[in-house]
């Protein structure tokens, strides 16, 4: 019993840890996970092995037909908040492919 409270102890204390571990414990998640820039977009990079990694959500972006780029990118260049979160993620406007609004309001942008 003894050993268990020395571990939540530990724990704790771990837990009470300096900021700069924390900061370590972002930029790991960071890299694990990517960046999450809390915008409500995710941006998709799409590319001909897409498929083989079984994305089958982004089949219609894979081979866009040109007027769906077109309407994608002038979505895209009509909304401020989409334009930002492209210049955040260093994401030109002419690489869009596809953008989609999730069921939350938020929206996944396919590009290459």
């Amino acid at each position: 019993m003894k050993t268990i409270a020395a571990s939540f102890i530990v724990l704790a204390a771990l837990a009470a840890a300096t900021p700069s571990a924390y900061a370590d414990q972002s930029r790991l998640a960071e890299i694990i996970f990517g960046k999450d820039y809390h915008d409500g977009v995710i941006a998709v990079p799409v590319g001909q092995d897409s498929r083989r990694h079984g994305r089958s959500g982004e089949a219609l972006a894979i081979y866009p037909l040109p007027v769906t780029i077109k309407e994608a990118q002038a979505d895209v260049s009509s909304d401020p908040a989409l334009l930002a979160a492209l210049v955040r993620r260093n994401i030109a406007v002419h690489n869009v492919l596809k953008v989609d609004t999730a069921a939350n309001g938020g929206h996944v942008i396919y590009y290459r």
